[in-house]
């Protein structure tokens, strides 16, 4: 009988404890997802405060509310994704892309975090990257108009014209009102020398935006290809009307003019340019050839040793090349080669 009532007090005790440790689990199980979105939404409202904090360009201070945010929850891919962004605004690549690739870590099927991504990439001159990221944006959302715009800026600056007039015209399909695509359509096809081509994408853009400066511009360089040089310095022009420190349509009036052989308005129009922007080195180059031909022999040299110096220190090497081949027919009195237009 002692042994026997020895058991039932140990099953009783066991018993217990399994009961208490269940209900221990039945507790945990309601209160600890309870905590958990709790969390979740006060990190949701410390983003929603950042962001304002954000749009009015108070970039350090919605940062820290984003860490804030991460701290309490540190799942919530948004906050990396925004925090990101904050960086980008200060030009912190290097933290824009480890907030990015935490945002994209926690959630795979981020189209704007993959995009976002890849303009980083884009800015620091690796296009492969950011092709391959736009293209990741485009998987988790055919419709994103703005990653095939993106992807064709990237595939423009690897030379793959037919692969960017490919997503040109898919923006343009998803949004018919996207005017920037319609002009960096009409970019690509002055890069494959389709010059009528070009003006009827620019003519769309411009139809949908009259005040869109850029296409002005590019459309005249259009017709300054087609050696309509009149209807060029008319759309220079309009887009110096729309735009008064549009620097790149003086220079390009410039051109136009000097393909006229008035080497006079060419001048004023090369120095209302450089007052503009006074590091654009296709003007001083410009300049000098315009000088070349107004007899004005030292000045030509200036400006194109300052085009050097300047193309030395952008480390342009294509229009350093261009100008030195320039310096060294001046100097032994042979033609000099065309100008050269300013695309925006």
């Amino acid at each position: 009988m002692k042994r026997l009532g020895k058991i039932l007090k140990l099953t009783g005790v066991v018993l217990a404890f399994i009961v208490s440790s269940f209900g221990l689990m039945i507790i945990l199980g309601l209160i600890l997802p309870a905590v958990l979105e709790y969390k979740r939404n006060l990190a949701i409202n410390y983003n929603r405060k950042a962001k304002k904090l954000y749009q009015t360009r108070q970039y350090e201070q919605a940062i820290e509310i984003y860490n804030q945010a991460i701290q309490v929850y540190p799942n919530l891919a948004s906050s990396y994704y925004n925090r990101g962004n904050c960086f980008f605004a200060i030009n912190d690549y290097q933290q824009v892309l480890q907030n990015y690739n935490h945002a994209i870590k926690l959630n795979s099927n981020y189209p704007q975090a993959y995009n976002s991504r890849g303009n980083t990439y884009y800015l620091l001159a690796d296009y492969v990257q950011a092709i391959a990221d736009y293209t990741q944006a485009i998987k988790c959302n055919p419709n994103y108009e703005r990653a095939y715009y993106n992807r064709g800026n990237a595939y423009y600056n690897l030379s793959e014209y037919r692969k960017a007039l490919a997503d040109f015209s898919q923006a343009i399909q998803l949004n018919p009102n996207y005017t920037e695509s319609y002009n960096n359509l009409g970019n690509t096809y002055i890069a494959l020398n389709q010059y009528q081509q070009a003006i009827e994408s620019y003519d769309k853009a411009i139809n949908i935006n009259p005040s869109y400066a850029q296409a002005y511009n590019n459309r005249g360089n259009g017709y300054y290809y087609l050696n309509n040089f009149v209807k060029a310095i008319g759309n220079y022009a309009k887009a110096i009307a729309v735009d008064s420190q549009n620097y790149e349509a003086y220079n390009n009036r410039g051109n136009a003019y000097y393909a006229l052989q008035k080497y006079k308005e060419a001048l004023k129009n090369y120095n209302q340019a450089l007052t503009l922007c006074p590091n654009h080195i296709e003007t001083y180059y410009n300049r000098g050839l315009a000088q070349t031909k107004l007899r004005q022999k030292q000045e030509a040299i200036a400006d194109l040793q300052k085009a050097v110096q300047l193309a030395q220190q952008q480390e342009n090497q294509l229009l350093l090349e261009v100008i030195k081949d320039a310096i060294e027919k001046l100097q032994i009195n042979q033609e000099i080669p065309n100008v050269l237009p300013s695309q925006s």
